[in-house]
């Protein structure tokens, strides 16, 4: 009876200590925005180096394109007004519109 109070204490102290481990390590969410900039997130990796979304979505005419590479089997073309700065991929197979990146941030 002399020992069994402070083993009851040490038993609460003991659960209370564990229910505040599992409320710490608690996953939650997070939004990665807040972490990192949205234009650093989207980038393809092209003959080693990383191209990073630049501009929205365009059609643009294939005619004026040159192909310098495939990328996962989507051709990539530069455009002669913006040169090699600037690389377009299509979004989808067959598809008109054109996502462009570039090697800047």
């Amino acid at each position: 009876m002399k020992f069994l109070r402070p083993l009851l204490v040490l038993l609460l102290l003991a659960v209370l200590l564990v229910g505040v481990w599992l409320w710490w390590s608690f996953p939650r969410r997070v939004d990665m925005a807040d972490y990192a900039p949205a234009n650093s997130i989207v980038y393809v990796e092209f003959n080693n180096q990383r191209w990073y979304s630049s501009v929205p979505l365009a059609p643009l005419d294939p005619a004026t394109f040159r192909q310098v590479g495939e990328w996962h089997g989507f051709p990539v073309y530069t455009w002669a007004r913006t040169g090699p700065s600037i690389i377009y991929i299509p979004v989808a197979q067959g598809s008109d519109a054109y996502a462009a990146y570039s090697r800047k941030q």
